[in-house]
């Protein structure tokens, strides 16, 4: 009888040897795997970009839109999935009195918002005032 039981335990044995030789093979060290957490993506900003916005939004409260406008366009060769960018070009083209490209721009800008609430708001605004620009400059 006692070898009907020895033969009920052996699966169990086994398996037992096998978890602790992967175990003990491992050195029964564990390596600690750390995921840095998400940031947000609004906080994360290209530098290159950066620089040139910064420019950028100097020339345009100078009224030098056409550098502005210069700068805007480096700054969105290098990150031209930025919507807050196509944004600020769609400003300066309204501040240009280019209704038209401003409204381009800001359609740019909401295709590349996602779920920003905020910026799609500022977009609307903007393509408001150039649709009365437009009906301005018909008349």
């Amino acid at each position: 009888m006692n070898h009907g039981k020895e033969k009920l335990y052996r699966p169990a044995r086994l398996i037992i040897l096998i978890l602790l030789s992967g175990y003990i093979g491992s050195g029964c060290a564990r390596q600690q795997i750390v995921i840095p957490p998400a940031q947000p993506p609004a906080v994360i900003k290209k530098t290159g970009a950066n620089s040139l916005l910064r420019e950028a939004e100097e020339a345009m409260e100078a009224g030098e839109h056409l550098r502005a406008d210069m700068l805007l366009e480096r700054a969105l060769r290098i990150d031209p999935r930025d919507a807050e960018l196509w944004h600020i070009m769609a400003q300066n083209k309204l501040a240009s009195n280019q209704p038209g490209q401003c409204v381009q721009f800001c359609l740019k800008s909401n295709s590349l918002a996602g779920d920003n609430r905020q910026l799609r708001e500022k977009n609307m605004r903007l393509l408001e005032k150039a649709r009365h620009s437009l009906i301005k400059n018909q008349e």
